[in-house]
């Protein structure tokens, strides 16, 4: 028997609703698919850069807690260690196994020599491998806990290598690896000075 046109109608509606309804439910499906993805991937990334973070400290010599230590932010705002690993850690692949061994040589006997100068100066052209050894040496040292501050300038980042800023770095730096070095610095908090005599005076020297 053939249906009214009105119940036709209806029919094709009810239809029409139910197909609407499911393209809109399978639409919001796929956002929700979509979003948790995107969630995930997120989480990745955070989880990667955090362990590759830490792999890049530890090739620098790092441990954990010495990185902890370096770059509290409780510490008196004259001192503020700049973090190095990095660079340190780029260096250090740059680092030939058992080349340069005469000048970790050297420096070694020169460090352990009482009668030996203050000052061990390594000169050397640009580009002559400086930064490489003084990477490597650097993380020997760090092995042994015989290094307290350090410093890698950049001729392209001149801002870096300001005095100001590499004298306030080795401080923040000398809290964390000498004791009681960040109680006798407490005292120099207010310095607001830029001269370098001044703030070697106050930030390191006197401490």
């Amino acid at each position: 028997r053939r249906l009214p046109d009105r119940h036709v109608d209806d029919a094709l509606d009810a239809v029409e609703d139910d197909s609407a309804r499911k393209e809109a439910d399978e639409q919001r499906q796929k956002s929700l698919v979509a979003r948790a993805r995107w969630k995930r991937s997120i989480a990745k990334v955070g989880w990667a850069a955090s362990l590759h973070t830490m792999a890049r400290r530890r090739a620098a010599g790092f441990s954990d807690q010495l990185h902890e230590r370096l770059h509290r932010t409780d510490r008196p705002g004259v001192a503020e260690a700049l973090d190095f690993s990095a660079i340190i850690a780029d260096k250090r692949q740059q680092h030939l196994k058992g080349t340069r061994e005469w000048v970790f040589d050297f420096v070694e006997k020169w460090r352990v020599d009482p009668e030996s100068a203050k000052l061990f100066w390594l000169v050397g052209g640009g580009g002559t491998g400086k930064s490489v050894a003084a990477a490597e040496l650097l993380v020997r040292l760090l092995g042994k806990e015989n290094a307290a501050a350090w410093h890698f300038c950049k001729h392209t980042e001149p801002a870096r290598s300001a005095p100001a800023v590499l004298l306030r770095s080795l401080a923040g730096m000398l809290c964390a690896t000498v004791e009681g070095f960040e109680d006798a610095l407490k005292e120099s908090t207010g310095v607001e000075t830029e001269n370098v005599d001044e703030l070697f005076e106050a930030l390191v020297a006197k401490p």
